[in-house]
């Protein structure tokens, strides 16, 4: 209610009666005649001055801020976002009207320090009265009443422009406020208001200056500084709760079957102690006897363009009632059209469209306000950002596209196989481009006699001996000899540096969030975050349907209208679902992320038909996240209604089908006579990493799906993730971000193992036990698979390139590292294939970049900019996870196994890998891939040791999070420095032990109880190394330098003629004479190619002289070719076949097994802190 500007007596009308005998300085008559003087109030502003009557100060308020409109380009601000609800009271100071939340615990109301300050609004208290006159008479003329106190005055005049937050609010840039000197305030101004009996909400605008350590991914420096608007809103409770709302108990047992939100209660016991039988927890939920809940669409809604986001909204309603149906619940959501209702009014419910894309990159937000005294729901709202949905569509666009082409190259391979047509071969000399894109796919390959592997050696076998010159101009008698590439290059390989370029503008910072902890973060407060949303199958329904003629373009060849029409497809079929999802935690529910688990519970497939729907969906609750969007609920599932029925109509059902009315608790119903109910699986957000199988966007209904589907994702997103696809920016500063990427899945798969480790350790099942017991077997599966993987991204090569001739595509001729013509992002790049000699051509490239580059042909002049994200991040965190002791998780750290000593076959899988990397002498099956999409797997030996130089990174945090120098490092020493680190345990362990002095050199050499021979010293450069033989590795690489120093001193062709001296057969011994009639001369043995003659042993039976003496041709050896006679002829054909490396390779290798040894056991954190520097 407004006050007037005027008294309670409007205008005051005074009658002068003059009569003829009064003379006022004249002599004027008026004979009877009155006059009418208007009252002069005091000017007030409009809607500034207020009743105290609106306020009672005994009244309950039910009060939350909201965070309401905010730029679209700042990562720390998501609009309507809101804050903590509370109960609060207001009342009057001599400045200001304060908001403040009372205590709760009548004990201790007497002490008003225990009420806590919540929001202050300045105020000047006024009282008007009509000024008299010297004969105190009224003199039609107002005045401020300042002859009485403050508390006296019946009006006052709110300063909104100077509201004060004195809570500490959950909102984002308030929270941070608190512990980073991230944002400062510049000030703040009143946008506007609503003051009325039992309402007050006050909209903010604040500005506020970011510090530019604390941002990343701007653009200019003018978005440093921005402008929030934010409502906080007081609604009277009474005008929202139902009068004789019954709260509902909600303890642990009720809460681990079906998932609400809660309300807690916490008092002090009667001796002032905080224990756990004095809490209580509330079910959130509406009053089930109101019928139905309103809810307004936001404005946005009626623009036309969004006739099928509004169209999509009424379905995700009709979702949510269907659910409410079918759980016997007599409640349902009324959707109203766009009638100006403000978002954090909490008088309005809402669905509210953010038409802007989010740097937060979330689609979705469903936050409730409950009644802290009882636990009822009195406010919701959906917050549905179409901007970031829209924005996420590209990336999967085109990798459908991808698929879709593979799929096509598949088919027509099945069909040449079927009638036994030969591939199409392109003409030499042809169009390479054109060529490649229709023939040169790799499904044409797998038809290929040509290709075979060398079980041995595991390695393409070429079809001519020696492959030479692939580079140009042609240089005529290069080959490929022991492993190395010759004159394939045009330009010799060069280290390349990335230096920071001080002059130029760096545009990041080097802290990032955490991904796990953000979308564990985002979850809990029921938000959905898009980068782990997979659009692929939403795309797909938009491809098959009236945009199935459009031919296969990638997204950056299509038009804007055609863009347009993809997004106008897939942004409502997103839409839907996860509206649903929002709308499910406004009636209460939790997340259920068992739900993909929970396969008895499933539609079937005539369920499903029934409800008009064609796909298959393989979850029972709309409250998980699903991987794909195709196989997701689009309604209330199973474990939903039942969650529903439990919640508000208070019943269960029971194994049989039968309802069973629930009067208290689960726990007080299981009490009488036993009721086996219908089990539903459930597991919620505080469940995530200690349960194996409760995930966020997980599929598969066992631990071996799930980890299959975990691997599937991360392999499938590979070239969304770590290449630049238009991106704006794209920089190694965003390595740290990246990193806890990389971390969420890495941590998802290890969690298999824990669990394992953590059933062995307190059960200690038999091995019978884990091959037979399905449940055990399942998990030892799925722990198998999580090690294979960790091994497989540790053994990823560098990007190779497969090259062929343009007249023979379909034979490989040579697999060429990438980096052998400079640092290329893909082979197929026109940078790569313009190097190569005009006849030939890349038909298919292997393997990931190590190293994060940029494109040759990059425009893009800032330092930190790169087109492919390397993967040595993957790879020292898969050897931190197959080998770290702790997790940082208690529940797991309770035991200190890793994949070595903890798995079957660990060892020997892990030590093979360390070796191999150690020698350089890895042997994979890898995966190429064509242009076209189709892959072959190519079995050959590869190196890393060369292209495995982890630089120093730009980050910091980075650089401590990884244990890495300030210099380029070795990927081998952080893998050795892993071991080392992670080997020791808590308990004697023999095995670990023992892997742990595999690598390890003696620092001093014992010489009292110790024989001396069992050393194995050597010398190089000024320093001298030893080792003992458990020392293994280290052992076997002393002498592995010793051999290659002695076999290196002979030429290859007198290496040869030693090997066959070495291997040639022993001479027969003499025959006793059977005659002694002359026999003709036996003829000389053949010489050994190259070497020395040799005489036959047995002496001439034509003369009866002393034979002379036979000729050892070992004895005629020198010194240097006797030592390596005795190396024995396997090193011999060892060094020929190019087994051995360089001595100064081995040098290498020691110089990095040293520094392990002599360094202490520090290393990288089990969990990598990539929060600062």
């Amino acid at each position: 209610m407004k006050i007037a500007n005027r008294l309670t007596i409007h205008s005051i009308r005074i009658t002068w009666a003059l009569t003829a005998t009064v003379v006022v300085g004249s002599a004027l008559a008026l004979n009877g005649c009155t006059r009418e003087r208007p009252y002069e109030a005091v000017f007030k502003e409009a809607n500034s001055n207020y009743t105290k009557a609106l306020i009672n100060t005994d009244d309950e308020y039910i009060y939350a801020p909201s965070m309401n409109d905010t730029p679209r380009s700042n990562q720390s601000t998501m609009p309507n976002w809101q804050g903590e609800a509370k109960i609060v009271k207001l009342r009057f100071t001599e400045n200001s009207l304060e908001a403040y939340e009372p205590e709760d615990d009548s004990r201790f109301t007497d002490n008003d320090q225990n009420n806590k300050p919540v929001l202050s609004i300045p105020v000047k208290h006024v009282q008007y009265r009509c000024k008299e006159n010297s004969v105190k008479e009224c003199s039609n003329q107002e005045e401020e009443n300042n002859d009485i106190s403050w508390s006296q005055k019946s009006l006052f005049i709110p300063d909104f422009n100077k509201v004060e937050v004195k809570e500490v609010s959950v909102l984002p840039i308030e929270i941070q406020k608190l512990y980073t000197p991230c944002y400062q305030e510049l000030g703040s101004r009143h946008v506007g208001h609503v003051f009325e009996k039992g309402v007050l909400n006050i909209e903010i605008e604040k500005t506020y200056r970011a510090n530019l350590m604390c941002v990343s991914n701007i653009d200019s420096l003018s978005d440093l500084t921005f402008t929030v608007k934010y409502m906080y809103s007081f609604v009277k409770l009474n005008q929202l709760a139902a009068p004789g709302y019954q709260a509902i108990s909600y303890p642990k047992t009720d809460e681990n079957t079906f998932g609400f939100f809660t309300t807690e209660q916490a008092k002090l016991s009667v001796d002032n102690r905080a224990e756990e039988k004095e809490q209580i927890k509330l079910m959130n939920r509406w009053n089930p006897g109101r019928k139905e809940i309103v809810y307004f669409l936001s404005d946005n809604f009626a623009k036309p363009e969004y006739a099928a986001i509004k169209e999509a909204s009424v379905k995700a309603v009709a979702a949510v009632n269907d659910g409410f149906k079918k759980a016997g619940v007599d409640l349902k959501i009324t959707l109203k059209d766009p009638a100006g209702a403000k978002p954090g009014d909490l008088r309005n419910n809402m669905i509210v469209m953010v038409e802007d894309p989010q740097a937060t990159g979330i689609i979705g937000y469903g936050p409730q306000v409950a009644n802290p005294k009882t636990g009822e729901i009195l406010n919701a709202r959906v917050v549905m950002y179409l901007g970031s949905i829209k924005k996420f569509v590209r990336g999967t666009y085109d990798e459908v596209i991808e698929q879709r082409k593979i799929q096509i190259e598949a088919a027509k391979a099945a069909t040449h196989e079927t009638e036994d047509a030969p591939s199409a071969t392109p003409a030499a000399g042809g169009d390479s481009r054109g060529a490649s894109a229709k023939t040169w796919g790799l499904a044409s390959l797998l038809n290929s006699s040509k290709i075979v592997a060398d079980p041995g050696a595991v390695s393409v076998t070429w079809n001519v001996p020696n492959f030479a010159n692939l580079s140009s101009p042609s240089k005529a008698g290069s080959t490929i000899f022991k492993n190395t590439h010759g004159d394939l290059l045009q330009n010799s390989r060069k280290l390349q540096e990335a230096k920071m370029d001080t002059s130029s503008y760096t545009r990041h910072a080097d802290v990032s969030p955490d991904l796990n902890d953000r979308v564990a973060l985002l979850s809990k407060y029921n938000a959905s975050p898009a980068e782990v949303i997979n659009f692929q199958d939403a795309v797909n329904v938009a491809l098959s349907g009236p945009l199935s003629e459009m031919d296969l373009k990638p997204w950056d060849q299509l038009s804007d209208s055609e863009k347009e029409k993809i997004i106008n497809i897939v942004a409502p079929y997103v839409w839907l679902p996860t509206l649903v999802h929002e709308l499910g935690h406004n009636m209460g529910l939790r997340h259920n992320f068992s739900g993909s688990e929970d396969k008895d519970n499933f539609y079937t497939e005539q369920e499903l038909k029934d409800a008009g729907s064609a796909q298959k969906m393989e979850y029972s609750s709309i409250m998980d996240y699903g991987y794909r969007t195709l196989n997701e609920l689009r309604m209330m599932g199973k474990y939903d209604i039942a969650a529903l029925r439990f919640g508000y109509n208070r019943q269960v059902m029971a194994a049989d089908g039968k309802l069973v009315s629930v009067p208290g608790t689960l726990k007080e119903l299981g009490k009488g006579t036993p009721v086996a109910l219908k089990q539903f699986k459930y597991c919620t957000d505080e469940n995530v990493g200690v349960n194996a199988g409760c995930r966020r966007f997980d599929e598969g209904t066992t631990y071996l799906a799930i980890a299959q589907n975990l691997i599937e994702s991360y392999e499938k997103n590979y070239k969304l993730r770590n290449f630049r696809n238009g991106r704006r920016s794209f920089s190694v500063m965003d390595d740290a971000a990246y990193a806890s990427g990389v971390q969420f899945t890495f941590m998802g798969l290890r969690t298999f193992f824990e669990v394992r480790d953590r059933i062995q350790t307190k059960y200690k099942p038999t091995k019978k036990d884990w091959k037979e017991i399905d449940f055990l077997k399942d998990l030892d599966q799925a722990t198998q698979l999580s090690q294979d993987f960790f091994l497989k991204v540790i053994k990823t090569p560098d990007l190779n390139c497969a090259v062929a001739t343009k007249a023979d595509p379909n034979t490989i001729m040579a697999v060429v590292p990438a980096s052998a013509l400079g640092d290329h992002v893909s082979c197929f790049a026109p940078s790569f294939t313009s190097k190569l000699r005009s006849d030939l051509v890349v038909v298919a490239q292997g393997g990931k970049a190590f190293n994060s580059k940029k494109a040759p042909d990059s425009e893009n002049a800032y330092v930190d900019q790169i087109d492919v994200r390397g993967i040595w991040v993957d790879k020292v965190m898969a050897a931190q996870y197959l080998l770290k002791r702790a997790t940082g998780i208690s529940s797991f750290d309770d035991t200190t196994g890793n994949y070595l000593d903890s798995v079957d076959g660990g060892s020997e899988k892990i030590v093979d890998l360390i070796d191999s990397l150690l020698k350089d002498q890895l042997a994979e099956k890898v995966k190429f891939t064509a242009q076209d999409g189709s892959t072959l797997e190519i079995p050959f030996r590869y190196s890393l040791f060369e292209s495995h130089m982890i630089p120093r990174p730009m980050s910091s945090s980075m650089r401590k999070a990884f244990g890495l120098t300030d210099t380029a490092t070795p990927f081998l020493k952080v893998v050795l420095s892993t071991v080392k680190k992670e080997m020791p345990d808590s308990l004697p362990n023999p095995l670990a032990q023992a892997v742990s002095e595999r690598y390890q050199l003696v620092s001093a050499v014992e010489k009292s109880g110790r024989d001396l021979k069992e050393f194995r010293a050597l010398d190089v450069g000024a320093r001298r190394f030893h080792a003992l033989p458990q020392n293994g590795f280290a052992f076997d690489l002393l002498g592995k330098i010793r051999e290659v120093r002695i076999l290196s001193q002979v030429s290859e062709e007198r290496l040869k003629e030693l090997l066959a001296l070495a291997t040639a057969p022993a001479s027969p011994a003499p025959a006793a004479p059977v005659s002694v009639a002359p026999a003709a001369p036996a003829p000389a043995p053949a010489p050994a190619a190259g070497g020395p003659s040799v005489s036959p042993h047995a002496p001439s039976m034509q003369s009866s002289e002393p034979a002379p003496a036979a000729v050892d041709p070992i004895a005629s050896l020198s010194a240097v070719e006797r030592s390596i006679f005795d190396l024995g002829p396997v090193a011999m054909k060892e060094m020929l076949d190019g087994k051995y490396q360089s001595e100064g390779y081995y040098s290498e290798i020691l110089k990095i097994v040293d520094e392990v040894s002599r360094s202490s056991s520090s290393g990288a954190a089990a969990n990598v802190d990539l929060s600062a520097d």
